[in-house]
């Protein structure tokens, strides 16, 4: 498809932003981001907003994290206003779904923080029980990614190790028990991905289960505006609802998201929220002068502007 200028991808982080980032502060600064923020402190029982301005570890927490996250996202995304349109494109990378989702219309940007709330809960509740691990890994083609899983698969019979995404051409990460993680590091230049847990795996089965009876009280929307998810446009609500339930286990396809909102036209790619890794990883799918803004807070504004990477 031919550029077409007026489209935006709107993209929004996942678990691995680091909310101890002095940056994230001053996203407070936006009276949308701090709003947000607040509804998830009070729906969480902690001052949230006066964790992250303290810079208190705990606030990389699953159980925090996740809220945290989708509130200063979405928080961003309100105060964008000019993002808002038909010709935008939300999209998100694994837990940024979810932010993705009310973005496009599917549920408000408030129920998305009390949902990120429970979910987060249910991730970290998963993890003490079956301990796990994540790593990203380079490789030229997903059979070689596939013989390291078969390798590791041998070596350690009872274990798991799964693909549970694919970040770029050549960049995939996989979840895993620890033992398996750790053999799979010896084999390969595998480099640790911080998350406490092996998310999209087969770890998150049980929680995945409570998660789709949470979702199923929901009553989603159909997107009024574009939402891509796995190199598709979704339309329907049952869509939607089936694409947060499956995250839990299967594995997220980040790649081909961003292959599919090229393939739109679109020309200029915003970040909403907590992204300096997101920008990374988008910048490794565009050409190394795309138009990539991370939104920020101006100083002396209450307009949206860009700090280019």
């Amino acid at each position: 498809m031919s550029p077409n200028p007026a489209a935006i991808g709107i993209a929004f982080p996942g678990q691995g932003s680091d909310l101890l980032d002095a940056r994230v502060v001053a996203l407070l600064g936006a009276d949308s981001v701090t709003n947000l923020v607040e509804h998830a402190g009070r729906f969480m029982g902690i001052d949230l907003r006066r964790r992250i301005e303290q810079g208190d570890p705990m606030v990389a927490r699953t159980e925090v994290a996740q809220p945290a996250i989708v509130a200063i996202s979405l928080g961003m995304f309100r105060h964008a206003s000019e993002l808002e349109g038909p010709a935008t494109f939300a999209f998100g990378h694994s837990l940024g779904e979810l932010s993705a989702a009310a973005a496009a219309g599917c549920l408000s940007a408030e129920l998305a923080v009390e949902l990120a709330t429970e979910r987060g809960v249910l991730m970290a509740e998963a993890a003490r029980h079956i301990e796990g691990a994540m790593v990203a890994v380079t490789a030229d083609s997903l059979s070689q990614v596939q013989a390291w899983i078969a390798q590791i698969s041998r070596a350690h019979p009872s274990g798991f190790l799964v693909i549970a995404g694919r970040n770029a051409a050549r960049q995939w990460t996989l979840s895993g028990d620890t033992r398996s993680i750790e053999g799979l590091r010896q084999l390969t230049s595998a480099l640790p991905v911080a998350t406490d847990g092996a998310w999209h795996s087969p770890a998150l089965l049980q929680a995945q289960q409570r998660w789709r009876e949470r979702l199923s009280s929901i009553a989603f929307a159909p997107p009024r505006g574009a939402f891509v998810s796995q190199g598709m446009l979704l339309t329907r609500a049952d869509a939607v609802s089936a694409l947060l339930v499956e995250q839990f286990t299967e594995p997220f396809d980040f790649y081909k998201t961003v292959e599919r909102v090229k393939a739109e036209g679109v020309q200029r790619w915003r970040i909403c929220g907590p992204g300096r890794l997101l920008r990374r990883l988008l910048r490794d799918n565009l050409d190394s002068d795309a138009d990539v803004e991370l939104l920020a807070v101006p100083m002396a504004s209450s307009s949206a502007q860009g700090a280019h990477a």
